[in-house]
């Protein structure tokens, strides 16, 4: 193998409900890494907690063939044996990850465990480098409560709304009800406070929409937040951190894309994720100067959050004002996703804003290339 190759570890799968979703993103960024620049090795975490590690690294175009195998292992409830491939639980596999002596781990977890700082926070014990955000800003982000709670504090523009604390099997009272309809009114939002790709979220225009929607959210949260539904142009603004050939440091406010969901109400899970559920549009069709606002806000939401790396801010526009409904640290890296779309904008494609976010976190983490 060329040891002049960073090693790299693309790490997917996950035991939140974006398991398949993360998988997705997984083989989209392995294939389309450099394999003239990178040793590449895509893991998965199996819903159960153990994970698979291929036994080799992909280290040449050809290898490309081995990609496709591995992604259908990956993606099956019952894998098969192959000796290319070995299943270890937690810590046999960290010690086979060290023992490999990796450059970094391209984390593409989504949702809990893996976008909430609980494997950013294992890496950094051990010493791992690995893409994206930190401890302090991935918890704060999937936290959509304490999220919104410190934006309105620092004047972000935010909906109104009502969080709510509801272990399994309890009831709303009829003061938090009466206090969601007074606040908020209908239509109305209601979400798991730590869940991303809209998992477990619903529109609710009637109390008992209302009512079910809370006992959705409660499958997936203890913390639900109710929340004003504002009208409007839904956009999506992604950010990048670039490091340049002279080690200086910028964030880069993509251009925002315009989201229109063409089946539901908002922009749901399948609205995201199935092909032609939506329209999206870059940049977003609105006025220059709206556009310069939605990019500065997500900067702004990006810095006050202490986010590095990569992020992705949503949005929903009224009147010229931009609302900020919440803030992603490690935005999906799909077929259909939003950030990349960004990027493609501004004649950045998939393979060199790879390139991008890996030469900027391996600086970041003291391995420069």
């Amino acid at each position: 193998m060329n040891t002049s190759k960073r090693k790299i570890v693309v790490l997917c799968g996950g035991q939140s409900p974006e398991h398949e979703v993360s998988i997705s993103s997984g083989h989209t960024c392995t294939k389309a890494m450099s394999l003239e620049k990178y040793a590449v090795k895509p893991v998965c975490i199996r819903r159960n907690g153990e994970w698979q590690i291929p036994t080799f690294f992909m280290t040449s175009p050809k290898d490309t063939q081995e990609i496709e195998p591995l992604f259908e292992i990956f993606q099956s409830p019952s894998p098969p044996q192959t000796s290319r491939l070995r299943t270890y639980p937690l810590v046999k596999a960290l010690e086979q990850l060290l023992a490999d002596q990796i450059d970094l781990v391209f984390i593409v977890l989504h949702g809990p465990y893996g976008e909430d700082g609980t494997i950013q926070g294992l890496f950094d014990f051990l010493g791992v480098p690995y893409l994206g955000s930190g401890v302090p800003a991935s918890a704060l982000a999937m936290d959509k409560i304490r999220c919104q709670q410190l934006l309105a504090h620092n004047r972000v523009r935010i909906p109104r709304y009502v969080p709510l604390q509801l272990d399994e099997g309890h009831k709303m009272t009829l003061t938090q009800l009466r206090r969601i309809e007074s606040q908020l009114g209908y239509p109305c939002i209601v979400k798991p406070s730590r869940a991303g790709s809209s998992v477990g979220m619903t529109l609710a225009h009637t109390r008992d929409q209302l009512l079910h929607g809370l006992k959705i959210a409660q499958k997936f949260d203890t913390d639900i937040l109710a929340e004003q539904h504002i009208q409007g142009t839904e956009v999506t603004c992604g950010l990048i951190n670039i490091v340049d050939e002279l080690g200086r440091r910028t964030l880069q406010a993509l251009p925002p894309t315009e989201i229109i969901p063409l089946h539901a109400e908002f922009f749901d899970y399948d609205s995201k994720y199935i092909a032609g559920r939506s329209d999206e549009i870059t940049p977003a069709r609105l006025p220059e100067e709206i556009l310069k606002k939605i990019q500065s806000v997500a900067r702004q939401v990006h810095v006050l959050l202490g986010c590095d790396g990569l992020s992705r801010v949503d949005m929903i526009v009224k009147e010229g004002k931009p609302y900020v409904m919440e803030l992603n640290t490690i935005p999906g890296m799909t077929p259909t996703s939003l950030l990349p779309q960004g990027a493609q904008a501004i004649g950045i494609d998939f393979s060199h804003l790879l390139d991008i976010l890996i030469t900027y976190a391996l600086t970041r983490r003291g391995k420069p290339e």
